[in-house]
């Protein structure tokens, strides 16, 4: 867009209310963003257009629009405008070095630290950097900056040549560090979480699921797992302390255990109440899902109609449900945090979920239902148990490991053992 009005492709405004108009739908087009887009909003893609067509908008426009012009015009605003390419540059390296260094999300004191940082190093290149080259005349000028150019760029494909050939350059880290960002495969938990099989991946539909497999010996007293990855993986927990081999799943990838607009799921959804349900002799239901983005994207209401509609839908068929809270997930990978912070620290900062996870206990007491609340388990407030022993519950931030499937599991078993709802578990595991 902004090439196209460079070069003058797009026609000039001959109308001073035409400009007006364009140029305050292009800061709205930019200001609504800003203040309605969430963490769950897909970006880039389509949510980038809004604040694109908005910046093309006011570059077009407001040079004849009176009112956003002149606002443009003010010169805290022009100053800004000088420093941004310089800005732009040095914004992001600071943020991401500085999130690299910190297990948490920024907060607003080192957000508001980080942007003086920016603006600070932005003027400071601008300024004897960006206007000095930008005003040089002397001879072999043009001969230096591209020498320059092509002796840095030669260096960057040499240093990431290195970088790839040596996979990342591994001594650099402590022994400690290297296993824990051995973790961080995920290709190494899908075997225990049955995905391809009973637990469907992305590339498969509701069809692919296969009840002779996956229910096979399934028998009154025991449990079947539904949900997305979010109860997957409480799979090898709750089967490792399973005396009877009586834990079935029927779950997929990006699943909620609710009627959903995404076709793939909705299927999956509908074959659980027509096929699963009847079919399954579990006594028991654990319904599990990364439940806090459709809290956040629904909304109360809506959120809690459908979780309810699930529940009574089990209910219905004589079969006990136990509702599993959102458990907890944090701004980094469980396993590079403690290859920064040392196997010594076993609680981190964990994102909030309490509207989340009270909502679902509220729909749980309505019903009947049993509810678990991963949260009051395994934290003190947001600080939250993610591993012991020097050995991670997560491997991202959010899926469970052997370990810590088997912590959380071990919260189900006695919460159902304490209703009479299956057997207690067996010798606890170490």
């Amino acid at each position: 867009m902004g090439a196209l009005l460079a070069v003058g492709v797009v026609p000039a405004l001959k109308r001073r209310v035409a400009a007006e108009l364009l140029a305050t739908a292009g800061l709205l087009l930019i200001l609504v963003p800003v203040f309605t887009y969430t963490p769950e909003t897909r970006f880039p893609g389509w949510a980038a257009l809004p604040p694109t067509l908005g910046a093309a908008l006011l570059i077009y426009a407001a040079p004849q629009a009176a009112a956003i012009g002149g606002m443009l015009r003010l010169r805290p605003l022009v100053f800004i405008g000088l420093l941004s390419y310089s800005l732009y540059l040095w914004h992001w390296p600071l943020i991401v070095f500085t999130r690299y260094r910190m297990p948490a999300d920024l907060d607003f004191a080192t957000s508001c630290a980080l942007v003086s940082a920016s603006v600070v190093a932005a003027y400071a290149s601008w300024r004897w950097i960006e206007q000095p080259f930008r005003r040089a005349r002397t001879p072999g000028h043009r001969r230096a900056v591209f020498t320059a150019g092509g002796c840095a760029v030669a260096a960057t494909v040499a240093f990431a040549a290195v970088g790839s050939l040596t996979a990342g350059l591994p001594q650099r880290l402590s022994p400690e560090a290297q296993r824990y960002a051995a973790m961080l495969d995920k290709h190494k938990y899908f075997g225990i979480y049955d995905r391809g099989t009973c637990f469907l991946d992305y590339d498969q539909s509701a069809e692919d699921y296969d009840p002779a497999t996956c229910l096979a010996a399934d028998r009154p007293g025991g449990i079947l797992i539904y949900g997305d990855s979010f109860a997957a993986h409480l799979f090898p927990g709750l089967r490792a302390l399973d005396p009877a081999d009586a834990v079935r799943q029927y779950t997929a990838t990006s699943c909620r255990p609710i009627r959903t607009a995404n076709e793939r799921c909705n299927a999956f959804y509908e074959r659980f109440l027509t096929d699963i349900l009847p079919r399954a002799q579990a006594s028991t239901i654990v319904l599990s899902a990364f439940w806090a983005p459709y809290f956040n994207r629904l909304g109360p209401a809506e959120f809690r109609a459908r979780v309810s509609a699930t529940v009574a839908a089990i209910q219905a068929t004589g079969k006990r449900v136990l509702l599993f809270g959102q458990t907890p997930t944090y701004p980094r990978p469980v396993p590079y945090t403690l290859a920064l912070a040392g196997s010594a620290m076993n609680r981190l900062p964990a994102r909030d979920a309490r509207l989340t996870n009270t909502l679902l206990r509220e729909i749980a007491d309505e019903l009947g239902a049993t509810f678990l609340d991963p949260y009051q388990v395994a934290c003190d407030e947001f600080s939250c148990i993610a591993a012991e022993g020097g050995a991670p519950f997560h491997w991202d931030t959010g899926h469970f490991t052997l370990e810590g499937s088997k912590f959380y599991a071990r919260q189900i078993v006695q919460s159902l053992a304490a209703i009479g709802a299956t057997a207690r578990p067996r010798t606890p595991l170490p």
